[in-house]
């Protein structure tokens, strides 16, 4: 379990998971030593009928989505997550910093772009962003956190 804070908002104790998509090695350390230093669960996918796969069988609270990965883009991929009503926020990871393809990534139902390489910086301001506790999960007032 992880207690984090969503900003000002109040402190909450749960284990996020979240996906990465990513079909380079190094890539893929880099991401999952950022997520599993913060207490993070990390599943790993090196395509995109992979991340499918995952999503259907799996909870996650976010998706980081790289959009140049075999048998299936990420654009594609983004698309058939959201037709099976899955709403948990997708974050494109590419090196490519093109317009359009922030623009495409947008379309196709990501919520967020950041180019490769990142800084550890950007990677956590992403995930402050955009990861949510899900239903259920236990709050505690930022005072009684700080009193522990």
């Amino acid at each position: 379990m992880v207690v984090y804070s969503f900003g000002s908002g109040p402190w909450v104790t749960f284990m996020p998971k979240i996906l990465v998509v990513e079909d380079s090695p190094i890539n893929q350390q880099v991401m999952t030593y950022f997520l599993e230093s913060k207490g993070f669960e990390c599943d790993l996918a090196t395509s995109g009928a992979q991340a499918l796969t995952l999503v259907h069988t799996n909870e996650y609270d976010l998706i980081f989505l790289d959009l140049r990965i075999p048998n299936l883009d990420g654009f594609s991929a983004a698309r058939a997550i959201r037709e099976t009503g899955c709403t948990v926020p997708i974050i494109a990871v590419t090196a490519s910093a093109m317009p359009e393809d922030e623009k495409n990534a947008m379309e196709s139902g990501m919520n967020a772009f950041m180019t490769k390489p990142f800084s550890r910086a950007d990677f956590d301001s992403a995930i402050a962003m955009w990861l949510k506790p899900r239903q259920g999960t236990e709050t505690e007032s930022a005072g009684s956190m700080a009193d522990s």
